[in-house]
């Protein structure tokens, strides 16, 4: 993929510029002298529209110092800070910063979170993009509380509750999301008629979803900052979304049990959002690890039976009817 061209073609859009502002801002906040911290001073108008010209040169200033550096590789330490954690020979070379400011720039964010899918067809992502923000799911900078409207996005694909918000309970709620929209994309009819005579596989194919597609998460707060590869993405869709993408579910009864296992109440949300958080670590990467399922579903039990009325999980049995079929890799 000619990462350059994607970054400077998504760009071209002022739309696209206003939408990521808030991700920019992240990314240049740590530059505090010369001709990008006057810009910065100058208010928003001015950043979005030097915007190219300011990637342009922070990948010019990167390749002139044969590093990594922060702003452009967010999860990297600079070697002011860190000098022992410093490979000298270790250079990016230009495509590797145009891949990076591409999948950051064009990412759907809410928070310090930004997820983008690598290896798709870009014209299926913008689409997406734009169903977003049409849908009133993805809320401008310019209106109060931007990024992904997280509750009403769950609403739609039948969630009905809205858990605290970490890396991977974005991403999966994302992703979930962007499955339904896929679906979508045709009537009923049309799409029932490829699956039988295409298969499942290739219509996704078709679609722009590749073999080799890669969820890409960036976490981009004031400090500790990281980045998650997952791979193989096509194989969680084909696995987990099966039976909805045919038809043979309203709705995906994995994400019904997945969030079901979340508890609501002040007490115990944070504990119930840390573990599922670190059990999506694992499931979308292609492992259910079962200490944590059995964590969770104890946590969940535990509390469910001090309160009436009971509330119990959604879908259990078809969750637990796909793990010995599908899921090799059980933690």
């Amino acid at each position: 993929m000619n990462y350059k061209e994607l970054l400077y073609q998504f760009l071209s859009n002022e739309k696209n510029r206003h939408y990521a502002l808030p991700i920019f801002k992240k990314l240049i906040q740590a530059i505090k002298h010369g001709p990008v911290a006057e810009v910065k001073k100058a208010g928003r108008e001015e950043l979005i529209e030097k915007m190219p010209a300011i990637f342009e040169k922070m990948k010019n200033e990167a390749l002139k110092r044969r590093r990594y550096v922060a702003h452009i590789f967010p999860t990297i330490i600079s070697p002011e800070l860190a000098p022992n954690f410093y490979i000298g020979r270790e250079s990016p070379t230009e495509d590797e910063i145009y891949r990076f400011f591409y999948l950051i720039i064009s990412g759907i964010y809410k928070g310090s979170y930004v997820i983008n899918l690598d290896n798709v067809d870009e014209k299926l992502i913008s689409k997406f993009r734009e169903e977003l923000i049409n849908e009133n799911l993805l809320v401008l900078p310019s209106q109060k509380g931007s990024g992904i409207d997280v509750k009403k996005l769950l609403n739609c694909i039948g969630v009905k509750v809205a858990p605290l918000l970490t890396e991977f309970i974005y991403s999966f709620a994302i992703i979930s999301f962007f499955i339904s929209w896929i679906k979508s994309l045709e009537k009923v009819e049309e799409w029932n008629k490829n699956i039988e005579e295409l298969g499942l596989d290739l219509v996704l194919e078709k679609l722009g979803i590749r073999d080799d597609i890669t969820l890409v998460i960036f976490n981009i707060p004031r400090e500790k900052k990281e980045m998650y590869y997952i791979p193989r993405l096509k194989n969680f869709f084909l696995t987990w979304y099966k039976k909805f993408l045919e038809n043979r579910e309203n709705s995906p009864s994995i994400v019904m049990f997945i969030f079901s296992t979340y508890i609501t109440d002040m007490q115990y949300r944070e504990l119930s959002s840390s573990l599922l958080n670190k059990f999506l670590y694992y499931f979308l990467n292609g492992y259910v690890n079962g200490e944590l399922l059995n964590k969770l579903i104890n946590l969940k039990i535990h509390y469910e039976l001090k309160r009436k009325p009971v509330y119990g999980f959604i879908k259990p049995k078809e969750f637990f009817a796909e793990l010995p079929r599908n899921v090799t890799r059980t933690l």
